[in-house]
């Protein structure tokens, strides 16, 4: 058991008493002059002061002490007198007493102060392994960053510039990002025949995983853009249930075919919000829009047909617009009927500015408007 340092501050025949008091905690007596700069083990005994006029070697002792032990081991005065007292208060004690006191006094003392060295023992152990925690998650977080960014610049390359007509359809888009990088991920490609493909989706989460998985679905649309939307769906499902992919991801998506002359339009969804029918002076009706998410199991997707009038819109958007209640839809649809005769890119970025600072929480959404001239 390590032994506590007592310095007294008194005769000397007031010393040897107190020696069986305090037990194992210290381990002899010293009857003579503090120790000098020289001596190493300044732990293992309790030093005595024969003359209270030594309090400056006393002091000079408290100070290697405390230098030569970082923990700060505890360090308790008996002090003859008031003075004494004071004078081991100011030079570090951690605790004092004067005579008269009892065994029991005196032990309890020593007692307390080896558990507040314990107790601060323990925290500082605790303050080291904080600290160390924090310097290992401050750079997890920076790597994190730099991951971030990173695949940021890579799903930004897969967007670049994107059509946004051909023949008589024109389409334009508004994302909002609940973080860097996104789970939406959206693509046009003009065809051949006047037709447009389009393929709105997201993936579930807002991991760096997610965002990741989108520029595979951007880099995978390329190959698919002659497929019809149901086709489309289907091999998209296919290649996320691959048994290279530890644990499917869940993707919900929209594929769209048009026909840029006569506004005939063919979409298949997959667990997506209903598209938005905005027929010129008729009320906004949601569409039909049947299908499982995408990494569920294998599935087929039906085909759903619509046509476009002139100064007909379709919206399009990804989960994250609508909560999916009743009164929301209701006041969704009512606010995108009202703005019908504005602009098609300024009606979309109002509706997607007004359902933004209607969330409690953020979340990434991606609205679509599509429009028969």
């Amino acid at each position: 058991m390590s032994q506590l340092p007592i310095l007294w501050l008194g005769a000397m025949d007031r010393v040897s008493p107190l020696q069986p008091l305090l037990g194992e905690r210290v381990s002899s007596v010293m009857a003579a002059d503090f120790p000098g700069p020289g001596d190493d083990d300044l732990a293992l005994h309790w030093l005595a002061i024969v003359d209270g006029d030594q309090r400056a070697r006393a002091a000079a002792f408290a100070n290697r002490w405390r230098k030569a032990h970082a923990t700060r081991r505890p360090l308790l005065w008996i002090a003859g007198d008031l003075d004494s007292r004071a004078f081991g208060w100011q030079n570090g004690a951690d605790a004092c007493l004067s005579p008269p006191f009892g065994a029991g006094e005196l032990a309890a003392q020593v007692e307390a102060l080896w558990i507040q060295f314990e107790e601060r023992e323990r925290l500082g152990f605790w303050a080291n392994e904080a600290g160390r925690l924090n310097r290992t998650l401050t750079a997890m977080y920076a790597q994190l960053e730099l991951d971030t960014q990173l695949a940021r610049i890579i799903q930004n390359g897969f967007y670049g510039e994107m059509p946004s007509e051909a023949g008589r359809i024109r389409w334009t888009v508004c994302r909002r990002t609940a973080m860097e990088t996104g789970g939406d991920f959206f693509a046009a490609r003009i065809l051949q025949r006047h037709r447009a493909a389009l393929l709105l989706g997201d993936v579930m989460g807002h991991s760096l995983g997610a965002s990741l998985l989108v520029t595979m679905i951007q880099q995978l649309i390329a190959n698919l853009e002659n497929l019809s939307p149901e086709a489309m769906l289907s091999q998209i499902n296919r290649e996320l249930l691959r048994p290279a992919a530890p644990e499917p991801p869940l993707v919900r998506a929209t594929a769209a075919l048009i026909d840029c002359e006569t506004g005939v339009v063919c979409y298949s969804t997959a667990g997506h919000t209903a598209p938005l029918l905005l027929a010129h002076n008729k009320k906004p009706q949601f569409q039909p829009s049947p299908g499982p998410m995408l990494g569920l199991s294998e599935c087929s997707f039906s085909l759903q047909k619509l046509r476009l009038n002139p100064s007909d819109r379709l919206l399009l958007f990804t989960d994250g617009l609508l909560d999916g209640s009743d009164a929301q839809e209701t006041d969704f649809t009512n606010a995108a009927f009202e703005s019908h005769a504005m602009p098609l890119a300024a009606q979309v970025e109002k509706l997607a500015q007004r359902q933004s600072q209607m969330m409690t929480e953020k979340s990434d959404f991606t609205l679509v408007g599509i429009e028969m001239a």
